[in-house]
């Protein structure tokens, strides 16, 4: 980002006219070239209060305090500033002389050098009207002196304005302002000063002939700065424009989610959402099991938006729970410590610096104290150890990516949403294609001996009741997560009893008809960082499904009786250790660790093969599983209720408030 200072004479002196008939030309010049600080010579304004009067929108105007003697008492010289930059720039009075006119401003931006600006006006004549070289000469070497004061502790200077020397003839012995064009040179090698060229600004005419001059110019302790000539028209001379580095403040994207309130009235809650079952209930009879799945949503979703309705969050950034008043008021302090460094002299600096780096210390501390102080009373209070690791080390769970595709940033959470979505179905795909088919086995027929070897009745699904639907319900975790229908287990709790009835008849028409609803099918997922790699790698992030509550409820009670069933009758084989009751990855180690050591005491050498599958859920075949399902003597109504539930499967990815098309998936299970 440039901070751009330019400086044009309005030749007021000549065509015997003032700034103000020239105002609206000045602003469209402002305005066009984006100028934020504008020094404007010849003004020729006739006293301090006719000069005051000259304002342009936007912009505050700067005076010299003195008026010089050889000016005859005019104000020959102003500076615009930008209304937003006056608190950046105080006026330096102790730079300004009595006898060359100048005006000085100090420039102190934030993570910016302190820049020196001056508008100068160096007029070719004395108060006698005469041109006497050595007095030009003498009043430049006294604007030297302040310079050099300017030039203290490294500060930056940057002069500009019309110097009536044309840099042109700098070098020409024979030119009769040599004496001059020398004082300004020794100036510039004495304070380190370079000139900067922005090439012939004034045009005039001479035995009518169009000659040009370089009259206006820069000189700049920075020579790397840009510099530009614009024409502007209105004058016989060109404005020089230099841009100046400043640190460009990033913009904070604002980041929002979507996400429901909390209930205020949960008596009423209850009592709405008892009366809009009961009327679901009456309502049901005849229906489809997709109509009364779509009908139940509906019904919950708008007295759940009565009581809880969905709202538009913006989140805050490095948000810190538990902090305390005292340290919040640390933290104003800091911050207003922070800004003083910025406005402060060069000599204030160091104290302040040092005062800041203790607050910002001690701001430090107490935020660690509380961190700990909060975790001791979570852990104290029974709360889960994870969730309070994760609360300590943040959540995962990423609102907005820094996604890169083609060495290119994505910007829009849309764009986000809809290049994770392609990803994640498009890296099933690529899976898929890499197995080697000439090396598959057909598993059915190792089912089909176990299953001829012992005798099972059919698997069929039975009716469940309303208490156990409950009991589902109460078993699921407190948490806000939802699906696409924003219902969550945290609304749900509540008006457990008024629900399961309505869930326990669409749960019980379901597998009676075989059919897994549509509306359920659709899974919401987010993007959850691995923890190692590039968070601007696709690759870096995995999907995590969110899925349907009332989808959930089905599919855990089909699992109930499923589980039971393969439990009663040996189905999965004594070698399995997940996802079933009882056991787990404990039972699964203590197993092979007993297995090794009976092997050990035989003197047997041993070999151990761990084994990761990618993807495992995502490359689920449903062709094989009902083939499975089929061997394993399910019924016909439960073949229809799995097939059912595996086909037509889609899934969107949400990015922030950003929900992504919706994609098919021909394989796998989504895992939420």
């Amino acid at each position: 980002m440039n901070l751009r200072y330019a400086s044009l004479n309005v030749n007021c002196a000549k065509v015997n006219r003032t700034p103000f008939d020239f105002k609206e030309e000045i602003t469209e010049f402002i305005t066009k070239h984006s100028i934020d600080i504008l020094h404007l010579c010849e003004t020729d304004f006739l006293s301090l209060e006719e000069a005051a009067d000259f304002v342009i929108e936007h912009f505050s105007t700067v005076l010299p305090t003195k008026l010089t003697v050889s000016s005859l008492q005019k104000v020959r010289s102003i500076l615009l500033v930008r209304s937003d930059l006056t608190r950046y720039c105080e006026q330096r009075v102790d730079l300004e002389c009595d006898d060359f006119p100048a005006i000085w401003i100090s420039l102190c931006l934030p993570k910016t050098p302190k820049y020196h600006l001056a508008g100068v006006y160096r007029e070719w004549a004395d108060f006698n009207g005469t041109r006497s070289v050595n007095m030009q000469s003498q009043l430049l070497r006294n604007f030297g002196e302040r310079i050099s004061v300017a030039r203290r502790n490294k500060n930056h200077v940057l002069l500009a304005g019309d110097w009536n020397l044309n840099l042109e003839k700098f070098e020409s012995s024979d030119w009769y302002l040599s004496n001059v064009a020398e004082a300004l040179k020794d100036i510039c090698a004495r304070e380190d000063l370079c000139r900067l060229d922005v090439g012939p600004t004034f045009t005039y005419c001479k035995n009518d002939e169009v000659r040009e001059s370089t009259l206006d110019f820069f000189l700049s302790s920075n020579s790397l700065l840009s510099t530009e000539k614009i024409t502007c028209g209105f004058s016989d001379h060109d404005a020089i424009c230099v841009n100046i580095p400043t640190y460009a403040r990033e913009q904070r994207k604002e980041i929002f989610i979507r996400q429901r309130s909390k209930i205020k009235n949960i008596p009423k809650y209850k009592r709405d959402m008892t009366k809009a079952m009961g009327e679901w209930i009456q309502e049901f009879g005849g229906k489809s099991v997709e109509e009364m799945a779509n009908n139940l949503t509906s019904k919950l979703q708008s007295v759940m938006s009565k009581h809880a309705p969905v709202r538009r969050i913006r989140l805050k950034k490095n948000f810190q729970m538990g902090l305390t008043q005292s340290t919040k008021k640390l933290m104003r302090d800091r911050d207003t410590a922070k800004k003083e460094l910025y406005t402060c002299s060069s000599n204030e600096r160091k104290v302040r610096h040092e005062a800041y780096k203790r607050i910002r210390n001690k701001v430090k501390s107490e935020i660690r104290r509380g961190r700990r102080s909060n975790a001791d009373k979570k852990l104290k209070s029974g709360e889960n150890p994870w969730h309070v690791v994760r609360d300590l080390l943040g959540d995962r769970k990423s609102t907005t990516l820094p996604l890169m595709e083609n060495g290119q940033e994505i910007e829009n959470d849309q764009d986000k949403a809809n290049a994770m979505n392609s990803f994640f179905v498009s890296k099933v795909v690529n899976l898929q294609s890499k197995i080697d088919q000439s090396r598959k086995e057909d598993p059915i027929k190792r089912i089909s001996k176990h299953v001829n070897r012992h005798w099972r009745p059919e698997f069929s699904f039975r009716e469940v009741t309303s208490n156990e639907v409950a009991k589902i319900l109460r078993k699921m975790k407190n948490s806000k997560a939802c699906g696409l229908d924003q219902i969550s287990s945290v609304l749900i709790k509540p008006v457990i009893e008024a629900i399961a009835p309505a869930f326990t008849v669409l749960i019980n028409s379901s597998l009676a008809e075989g059919i897994f609803p549509e509306i359920f099918k659709i899974a919401k997922v987010v993007c959850i960082y691995k923890g190692r790699g590039s968070k601007k790698e696709k690759s870096s992030y995995r999907p995590v499904s969110n899925l349907s509550l009332i989808g959930k409820c089905i599919e855990i009670a089909v699992e109930m009786q499923l589980s039971e069933y393969c439990e009663k009758y040996n189905v999965l084989g004594i070698h399995q250790h997940g996802f079933r009751k009882a056991r787990s990855s404990s039972t699964a180690l203590l197993t092979a660790v007993t297995r090794w050591r009976a092997e050990r005491r035989n003197n047997k050498v041993q070999g151990v093969l761990l084994m990761d599958l990618s993807a495992a859920y995502d490359v689920l075949s449903p062709e094989i599983f009902i083939r499975k399902a089929e061997a394993l003597k399910f019924d016909k109504n439960v073949l229809n209720w799995f097939r059912s539930y595996l086909s037509g499967r889609s899934q969107v990815v949400e990015v922030g408030s950003a929900v992504s098309e919706r994609l098919w998936t021909r394989v796998g299970t989504p895992q939420g």
